[in-house]
């Protein structure tokens, strides 16, 4: 009876994703395949999380249903972190597998839109699965984007290591958008503090938090994918990246659980 309750579809899809994308955009190099669709599968997992946060969000009229629902939220993370072990040790044992021939350019910007653009309607399925996509636009969250990422990304100088531009550019976008989520987190904490005793402002601080998190994790996936078809090669310390970026998902969770459950017992 546990693991009845401990399996959902839809959480399990949206992790799932994670290794149809890999799979396009790596082919038949089972190491390439395994290794990112252990990197993805993290932070996929937590977009799904924050997309089931939000959508619980809008609507807290129903304090019973808060409860089943934070925890169908939850799976989709565990799913995540149950599938990330197994997939890396996948890519240990396929270490050797030779890399396919060189494609043409076409083929690569096939895998890479094909790749993410399955990815984008299946999270798009989900935010308007019913609800709105409105829910999931906050002009403060967008600021933070423009500001932690895409203005550094275009200032920053090209890194020496990188062929081109566009990996260069792969591998800092990536990281600023590490720097987004936990800049996110900080000035969400820092409102919900400002306004503990003002339960107007918990819903806009913990948007920001999420939304943040969720579009530096969109970021995070495009980019690791990008690099990976088009350098053939993982990008560097990408999982130290992704690790500081579940971090700072994680506490936001956990900060949102806390902030929610003080709300709902003053109520």
């Amino acid at each position: 009876m546990l693991l009845a309750h401990l399996f959902d579809l839809p959480c399990l899809i949206v992790v799932l994703s994670a290794i149809v994308i890999s799979f396009i955009a790596c082919g038949q190099n089972r190491h390439h395949f395994f290794r990112l669709a252990a990197i993805l599968c993290l932070p996929v997992g937590a977009m799904g999380t924050e997309i089931g946060w939000l959508k619980m969000l809008s609507d807290m009229t129903n304090p019973d249903a808060f409860g089943p629902a934070s925890s169908v939220a939850s799976f989709t993370i565990m799913y995540a972190f149950l599938f990330f072990p197994l997939l890396l040790s996948m890519g240990s044992r396929f270490a050797n597998t030779p890399l396919k021939p060189n494609e043409s350019a076409r083929m690569r910007h096939i895998r890479v839109g094909g790749s993410l653009s399955l990815l984008g309607v299946l999270l798009l399925t989900a935010m308007v699965w019913k609800g709105s996509i409105l829910y999931f636009i906050q002009i403060e969250s967008i600021l933070c984007i423009g500001l932690f990422v895409a203005i550094p990304t275009f200032l920053h100088s090209p890194i020496k290591s990188e062929e081109t531009l566009f990996l260069s550019r792969c591998v800092v976008a990536r990281n600023y958008s590490v720097v987004a989520t936990i800049s996110g987190l900080l000035i969400g904490t820092a409102g919900l503090l400002s306004g503990i005793d003002d339960p107007s402002t918990i819903g806009p601080n913990i948007a920001l938090i999420l939304l943040t998190s969720l579009y530096s994790g969109f970021i995070i996936v495009g980019s690791t994918l990008a690099y990976q078809v088009y350098a053939q090669k993982e990008i560097p310390h990408a999982l130290v990246c992704i690790m500081g970026y579940m971090s700072a998902v994680i506490i936001g969770m956990l900060l949102n659980n806390a902030i929610i459950i003080r709300a709902f017992i003053a109520f």
